[in-house]
């Protein structure tokens, strides 16, 4: 098993441009036009959790013989009162040649999108 490195919300939007997400982005569509990307079907759950439901999301996806990863989103949240909690975004992603995983706080990325 390889190491694991956390990346926070504060590092990623010191380094990350508009510039640099927009050219990942372009390079995600092309990797999946040419079939190297990999966007499997999103897991969507409802639970209630106390006094809260708790909705949770995962987007997985794959750069096929790199990188294999995760999008995971849990919102709570009381759908009867329209009363809202808290939201967490990571992204997780695993080198499959070494087992090395890093996991990113996905919000500013996620306003970026």
């Amino acid at each position: 098993m390889g190491s694991v490195r956390h990346i926070s919300d504060r590092e990623i939007a010191s380094v990350l441009t508009t510039d640099d997400f927009v050219a990942s982005c372009d390079k995600a569509f092309r990797l999946y036009g040419q079939g190297e990307m990999v966007n499997p079907a999103r897991a969507e759950s409802i639970r209630r959790e106390g006094d809260m439901d708790l909705f949770r999301l995962e987007l997985p996806g794959e750069w096929t013989g790199k990188f294999r990863g995760r999008k995971v989103i849990e919102e709570r949240s009381d759908v009867e009162t329209g009363r809202l909690g808290e939201r967490t975004a990571v992204i997780e992603l695993e080198d499959v040649q070494t087992g090395d995983r890093v996991l990113l706080d996905a919000e500013h990325v996620t306003n970026m999108r």
